[in-house]
């Protein structure tokens, strides 16, 4: 079965013609479908003489068969499959990332369908940094990154067939997992480079983002961590995953579902809004080059355009931060608070820009802004510190009404 399982791949990747490619691809299809394919899929990963393409093509199957198909396998063969697993994490740690990463994605199948008790103590986590110990650093390091960061991404995956209760006890088992996924973050920070720094930030966001905010261990407002993804911000290969990591800590200052503040998280939120409102700098010197070359004109020509020069991906990042913490302090708009004009200002900015891609971020929070405007009475008497905020948002409104009706005019 192997060899026909190779020679179909073989068909569908390299041969010239369609009909033979589609016969290979339909083939595959119901292969894939067949409890055979469990052992066949195994066995060629297992293999050493085996090439990349079938190494890929089997653990995308291996995966698949865990997310959906997992009720074929026989009670006693669930242990046989989990160690196999691992034995194939060990192999490919260092070898092509995409085989890897579908490994990864296969165990963390297996844990949503696998109670924690069948774990051990410390369910998966802890099993998984127990067997990783002792490995080869390298090899450990970058399998437990990937698997602690796809480990949150698919607590909630609807890839996997599992029951709803069990899905809910999987992301309940995880949420206590928090501390120990964080503390095995931290320790990942002792290794230098930027790959594994921006993997740690990525990570983080995704735990962040399973938490809402609830289980973080005490003192994690003034962890490395935290710190780690506000310094990726300044550093070109970590600032997309520190723009990740950074939403999800602004979103658990607050509470989620209605934006009102968390007391427990005000230094951190303090925090963020200093590091964050640093970037407004880099956005006015690209939103200046943008509007001018919208217009027709040269951007460059003074001292302050030298000194920053980030590509479009840069700004969109800068300016979904900006988006991203207006909308979760909404609260702290609405009543005017001063600590929140910086914030607003920096949104005007994004307002302001002639991209489409990046204005029409703001539509969220001028959205939210309108609909609680509304909601609320009307007072004749503002305090001064509302007199002070007043301009800021009628001007954003306005822009925000006048961007839209660009929009709409394109389109």
């Amino acid at each position: 079965m192997a060899e026909q399982v190779i020679t179909a791949i073989n068909a569908l990747y390299r041969s010239d013609n369609s009909s033979i490619k589609n016969d290979a691809d339909r083939w595959l299809d119901r292969w894939q479908s067949s409890p055979e394919a469990w052992t066949v899929a195994n066995a060629i990963l297992h293999d050493p003489s085996s090439e990349q393409e079938y190494s890929y093509f089997c653990a995308q199957t291996l995966k698949t068969k865990v997310q959906r198909d997992f009720e074929e396998l026989p009670p006693e063969a669930v242990p046989q499959l989990r160690d196999s697993l691992l034995q194939l994490l060990l192999r490919f740690g260092k070898g092509t990332p995409s085989v890897r990463t579908q490994l990864c994605l296969a165990m963390a199948a297996l844990a949503a369908h696998l109670p924690a008790a069948q774990w051990g103590e410390g369910g998966v986590l802890r099993w998984l940094m127990e067997r990783f110990s002792g490995q080869d650093p390298a090899v450990a390091m970058s399998c437990m990154l990937e698997l602690l960061t796809v480990l949150p991404q698919e607590a909630d995956s609807r890839k996997i067939s599992c029951r709803p209760e069990r899905r809910a006890a999987f992301q309940a088992e995880l949420r206590a997992a928090i501390p120990d996924a964080l503390n095995l973050l931290t320790s990942c920070l002792s290794q230098t480079g930027e790959t594994v720094r921006s993997q740690v930030s990525e990570s983080l966001g995704c735990w962040l983002k399973l938490s809402g905010g609830a289980g973080l261990p005490a003192g994690f407002a003034s962890s490395p961590l935290v710190a780690a993804a506000l310094d990726g911000l300044s550093v070109e290969g970590t600032f997309h995953a520190a723009v990740d990591a950074i939403v999800e800590l602004i979103w658990v200052t607050v509470d989620p579902h209605n934006s009102i503040p968390n007391p427990a998280m005000t230094d951190l939120a303090q925090h963020l809004v200093v590091k964050v409102m640093a970037l407004r700098p880099r956005f006015s010197v690209a939103l200046r080059k943008a509007i001018a070359e919208h217009e027709g004109r040269d951007g460059g020509g003074d001292d302050v355009d030298d000194e920053f020069d980030d590509d479009e991906e840069t700004v969109k990042g800068m300016a979904r931060l900006f988006c991203e913490m207006a909308e979760a302090y909404i609260q702290l708009v609405l009543a005017a608070t001063p600590e929140v004009l910086a914030p607003v200002e920096a949104l005007l900015d994004v307002c302001s820009h002639p991209d489409y891609d990046i204005y029409s971020m703001s539509f969220t929070f001028w959205h939210k802004l309108s609909n609680s405007l509304a909601e609320r009475p009307l007072h004749r008497h503002r305090d001064e510190q509302q007199q002070q905020q007043q301009p800021s948002l009628q001007n954003g409104l306005a822009a925000a009404t006048a961007t839209a009706g660009q929009a709409a005019e394109q389109q």
